[in-house]
């Protein structure tokens, strides 16, 4: 008898030409006596002396077996995804795909067809598999994979979706993939890369979600599969390095990289500088100054940010050649400089502003350089020196001054300031207790700013060169060329040009000596602020 063989009826009616053993590549059907209670799960060895057993053919889906009447019977499939012959099946056991099993049915004299049901199931639980990463994700463009396999071969297409939870850290190579009853057991590859140039911590993860999936087969609908990927934050390239250069010395500036830890700068007397060049680690500020370099020659440079997770890609390559102290430098430390005191001799202005300056007790003494009369000592009790208001905008400044405390008794004592006007001009104090530098300013709607850097003097009887930059929101404090802090400031500060500005005392009075004072209408660059401290060591 031959039996024309369809898969389920529940099978939408738009796919009744579907062809319903795409994928399989055998199809192996047992005709066995409904008193037989073997599970198909157990497989089909046991099978082989029942009553009989033929291959569907695939391109037709018509099997042909010979049934005997009157015999309650009932019908057990296999399928595996090769082809193969009777005799391949008998002589190896093979893991099918999927199996089924009909419920019981008589064949007599008296029947010309019948329909039998038969429920095909997977072989297994589907689902998918998902082989992570091992890697993590970088900043720097490095990049991982992860696979995507199916349990069970479906009935119908699956669709799977991927993506990930941050692209703004990194992208994914696609969107989503693809299984066929065909090519159900192919693996599907996925690889995500991480952007470059983004800071982010290391504690930043990227949450990876495959799926929901999408099918006509009920099994593979609607599965989800989520994994999460460790990030690792490479330092970044640092950017605009430049260099200035002055007698014997030359001063690096870049700009500061958010998840940086320090800077390492590598340098050489050739162009094309590398990583295996000459190199000064340990550097925290984003500037650096070479000194006792040889005149005349040319030196170049480039930097690179280190944490914890390497060191970035080298910068942009500057150079610059140091010379003997000329005009052009100088020239470079005038501009924007609105008076400069050297108390040399008296407290004149040494720029053509001419705001000389009256001597209210103080007394000429040695200087920072140990020369007599370069500078003025002052009591702590009523010495100081009056200005006029040297402030050109509200917008910017820097002062350059160096002191000398000759205590550490009191509570403070003000150096460079005012105060008595409807709010304080920008003033700096010593702050005995903390031995640091006190600051103080107010915005010209009257809120105020201030601030005190602890242990900024470590002893008396030291001169200290001391530079306040005020860029628009921002206020910088270096000692010695060095950048100790960067604090964040009103944009507008507040002064009042009908009023004096005072040296030595603001509302108390500077036990010490005071030498070199400059006063500018525009923000130094941590580069000149080194040509200043160097030149007036010379």
């Amino acid at each position: 008898m031959q039996m024309g063989y369809s898969d389920a009826s529940s099978r939408s009616s738009s796919r009744e030409n579907e062809n319903f053993l795409s994928g399989i590549g055998t199809e192996v059907i047992y005709l066995v006596p409904d008193s037989l209670a073997l599970n198909v799960k157990d497989g089909y060895q046991n099978l082989v002396t029942f009553e009989d057993r033929a291959l569907t053919d695939i391109d037709t889906n018509i099997v042909i077996l010979n049934l005997p009447l009157d015999t309650p019977l009932k019908i057990y499939a296999y399928r595996f995804e090769d082809a193969y012959s009777l005799s391949d099946i008998d002589s190896v056991v093979r893991t099918p795909l999927s199996f089924g099993i009909s419920g019981s049915f008589i064949i007599n004299s008296a029947t010309t067809s019948i329909t039998v049901s038969l429920s095909i199931t997977p072989n297994g639980e589907p689902g998918i598999q998902i082989k992570e990463p091992t890697t993590s994700i970088n900043n720097l463009g490095g990049s991982g994979t992860f696979t995507i396999n199916l349990n069970t071969q479906p009935f119908h297409q699956v669709t799977i979706p991927v993506s990930v939870d941050n692209t703004s850290i990194a992208t994914i190579s696609t969107e989503s993939v693809s299984f066929t009853p065909t090519n159900w057991s192919d693996t599907k590859t996925v690889t995500i890369t991480g952007k470059t140039d983004v800071n982010y911590s290391d504690t930043t993860t990227l949450g990876v979600s495959i799926g929901p999936t999408s099918s006509d087969d009920g099994d593979y609908n609607q599965i989800t599969e989520t994994f999460t990927l460790a990030t690792k934050s490479s330092p970044i390239t640092p950017v605009n390095l430049i260099a200035s250069a002055g007698e014997s010395f030359v001063s690096l500036d870049w700009d500061q990289v958010s998840n940086a830890t320090g800077y390492n700068v590598y340098y050489d007397e050739m162009s094309g500088v590398t990583d295996n060049d000459s190199v000064i680690t340990g550097i925290t500020n984003d500037n650096y100054t070479f000194s006792g370099l040889l005149n005349n020659t040319t030196y170049y440079f480039r930097v690179a940010s280190v944490n914890s997770n390497g060191i970035s890609a080298l910068s942009n390559e500057v150079s610059a050649t140091p010379t003997s102290n000329d005009s052009s430098q100088t020239d470079n430390l005038s501009r924007g400089l609105v008076s400069f005191y050297k108390f040399d001799g008296d407290a004149n202005d040494n720029t053509s502003n001419a705001n000389h300056g009256t001597v209210n007790g103080p007394t000429l003494t040695t200087g920072k350089d140990n020369i007599s009369n370069t500078a003025y000592s002052f009591d702590g009790v009523n010495d100081y020196i009056s200005i006029n208001d040297p402030f050109e905008n509200s917008d910017n400044f820097s002062l350059s001054i160096w002191v000398n405390t000759e205590v550490f008794t009191g509570s403070f004592h003000g150096f460079l300031g005012k105060q008595g006007d409807n709010y304080r001009k920008p003033g700096m104090w010593l702050n005995v207790r903390s031995k640091g530098l006190h600051y103080d300013h107010y915005s010209t709607s009257g809120t105020r700013f201030s601030g005190t850097l602890s242990n900024f003097f470590s002893s008396t009887e030291t001169w200290y060169h001391i530079v306040w930059v005020k860029s628009d929101n921002e206020s910088k404090f270096f000692r010695d060329a060095e950048l100790i802090s960067t604090v964040t400031s009103p944009s507008k500060f507040y002064t009042k040009r009908s009023t004096p500005y005072w040296i030595g005392k603001i509302d108390n009075y500077w036990d010490g000596s005071i030498d070199n004072l400059r006063i500018y209408d525009r923000a130094l660059k941590s580069s000149e602020i080194s040509l200043l401290f160097t030149s007036d060591q010379n």
